[in-house]
């Protein structure tokens, strides 16, 4: 996604429009253009990838230290940073809650296959 339709996704969060459904065909590319970039990047070796994923981090960080929206879309994607962790710690507390009342079986070390009874061996 190109910096500035980050931008505009920040600013639409801010608004008094943040929970109306945002019309996602202004940030439209062309699909012809995205499959070739997309081509191109699967013929790249694994360090010519990786030298292209770097590229692409520093211009977005550069981009957000110097454009004038980039306050606001740093708040905007430590929001949904924070968003992202509170609904993994639900997820974890969801399992860990599920394995107190159902503890999955121990393994008999000599039979993995095997659940473990318990008793001693």
């Amino acid at each position: 996604m190109k910096m500035e339709a980050l931008a505009k996704l920040a600013r639409h969060a801010k608004s008094e429009r943040a929970n109306e459904p945002i019309d996602l065909s202004e940030f439209a590319e062309d699909p012809d253009q995205v499959y070739r970039e997309a081509q191109a990047f699967r013929r790249m070796s694994g360090e010519e990838q990786g030298r292209e994923f770097a590229r692409v981090i520093e211009e977005g960080q550069r981009w957000l230290e110097t454009s004038p929206d980039g306050p606001l879309v740093r708040e905007y994607l430590d929001q949904q940073e924070a968003e992202w962790h509170r609904i993994q710690r639900e997820l974890i507390a969801r399992h860990l809650a599920k394995q107190e009342e159902s503890p999955a079986p121990l393994l008999d070390e000599a039979d993995p296959s095997r659940p473990h009874d318990g008793s001693s061996p």
